[in-house]
């Protein structure tokens, strides 16, 4: 069971700008190219409930690999990888994590604060994906697209890397929230 990374209980009603798997506006692979692929968003977009802080938890045990602010708008990132199977990663946030303590990479706790949702350009929301595999192994782990490099789309009748998304990303509504 893993703890929503904000106050509260985890519902579909929560999920406010783009859900697991949909296209992402007209986004495409190449931006130059009308034909190449769009991009498919990899997680979900949730917002706080009026009232609501806007932090943001630690889903489960894990160990800080990336913790940024972002100066182009996005907010920033942070990246928990837990077990080193899998990855959490909450975009459009402000770190209060850093990825080392005394040269060693941090670790927190299942619902320890990590960030607080920032406030950028358009409605205030997290990004929330998770990914299988380690951090090291993993493309674009800290994007809310699939990566233009990759840019997986199953069933898609351009040429596809393999393997095709959505393999190593999870759909966070499919798990077993707090």
């Amino acid at each position: 069971t893993l703890k929503f990374p904000l106050d509260g209980i985890y519902s579909e009603e929560r999920i406010t700008h783009y859900d697991f798997g949909v296209w992402w506006k007209e986004k495409r692979c190449d931006d130059h190219d009308p034909e190449s692929p769009r991009l498919r968003h990899t997680g979900v977009d949730c917002a706080p409930r009026p009232g609501d802080s806007h932090n943001v938890y630690a889903v489960q045990d894990g160990v800080v690999r990336y913790a940024r602010t972002d100066t182009q708008g996005v907010g920033g990132y942070v990246v928990l990888e837990h077990s080193g199977t899998w990855i959490s990663t909450y975009i459009h946030v402000i770190p209060t994590v850093s990825e080392l303590a005394n040269n060693e990479y941090a670790t927190v706790i299942r619902g320890d604060k990590i960030g607080e949702i920032a406030v950028i350009d358009g409605p205030d929301h997290l990004h929330f994906q998770i990914q299988l595999g380690k951090y090291e192994d993993l493309a674009g782990p800290r994007r809310g697209r699939l990566p233009e490099v990759e840019c997986n789309v199953k069933g898609s009748p351009y040429p596809q890397p393999e393997p095709a998304f959505p393999n190593e990303f999870i759909d966070p509504k499919c798990l077993d929230w707090e």
